[in-house]
């Protein structure tokens, strides 16, 4: 139903390091989320969220960048009048193993309300919310959407 689409672009300093060192390059990302399915708590937590090897290019560039791509979603299956999803990003570069930077903050949040679809509507008038961006947002503590029968 909604999803968020972000590239990470890190770029290696001092200038010229990517020349000298060339492999070992990683990113590293953790979440911290809450998603409510139909107006209840569906899923909380923290953890690890790092990217399959297909969404990370850890070659420098000539301008000595590596890329992250993430795309984060709301109501990609199955889901019963509402789906809200609230997460919270923090990436960071590492280099065999060791952290060498600090941290990127960034949010995905989206409200999805299944019910708003009618069969005059066209496809996705249910989506009230979409944002990905910088920095953290502050996570509910409850349902935006109320429990339907």
């Amino acid at each position: 139903e909604a999803r968020g689409k972000i590239e990470l672009v890190a770029t290696l300093s001092p200038t010229g390091i990517h020349n000298i060192i060339t492999t070992g390059w990683n990113i590293k990302r953790n979440a911290v989320y809450k998603y409510y399915a139909n107006g209840s708590l569906s899923s909380e937590g923290s953890g690890s969220d790092n990217s399959q090897s297909g969404q990370l290019d850890l070659d420098p560039s000539s301008d000595g960048k590596i890329y992250d791509l993430d795309g984060p979603s709301c109501g990609a299956s199955y889901f019963y009048h509402t789906k809200e999803v609230y997460n919270n990003f923090t990436q960071w570069v590492e280099w065999n193993g060791t952290k060498c930077s600090n941290d990127a903050l960034w949010h995905y949040r989206a409200q999805v309300d299944d019910d708003l679809d009618a069969s005059n509507k066209p496809d996705n008038d249910d989506t009230e919310l979409n944002d990905v961006g910088s920095g953290h947002i502050t996570i509910p503590s409850t349902a935006h959407y109320s429990t339907r029968q």
